[in-house]
């Protein structure tokens, strides 16, 4: 992982092998950074990703095993609690240029990765919700 700081955003360019939701998890740890806005572009091996099923409570999964192009990643950094979440939507093409899309699980890096992370100057923490089972923003807080 290669970071420039920047006066308006961070450049985070994570290179073959390193998996992006975990990188930018660590990333944020190791820059305390408890809101962001995240939009990233770049190639994959190996994606999963979920869509969420209000009647299951849970994600249903697909995870593709193939290379794919990274059309766009768009997400932000919150807390919950102590944790640092990485929340993450992405479009990904095939060599075939079909698209798929939902909520970035995980995604292994191919050749590149390239984030330009936004730091927000607040702390955007998450609570419970009981009727999703999720942890949603709690701008309250």
């Amino acid at each position: 992982m290669q970071i420039l700081d920047t006066k308006s955003a961070i450049v985070v360019h994570l290179e073959e092998g390193d998996e992006v939701v975990e990188s930018l998890r660590n990333f944020a740890r190791d820059k305390g950074l408890d809101a962001a806005y995240i939009s990233g572009i770049g190639t994959t091996s190996k994606v999963e990703l979920g869509f969420f099923d209000k009647e299951v409570k849970r994600y249903q999964l697909v995870e593709f095993e193939e290379d794919m192009e990274m059309v766009t990643v768009t997400g932000n950094i919150s807390r919950f609690g102590d944790d640092y979440v990485v929340h993450l939507h992405g479009i990904f093409g095939d060599d075939e240029f079909t698209t798929y899309g939902g909520h970035v699980m995980s995604a292994e890096i191919l050749a590149t990765g390239e984030f330009f992370v936004f730091p927000l100057d607040a702390r955007i923490e998450r609570s419970p919700n009981e009727k999703f089972e999720l942890n949603l923003f709690d701008l309250k807080k």
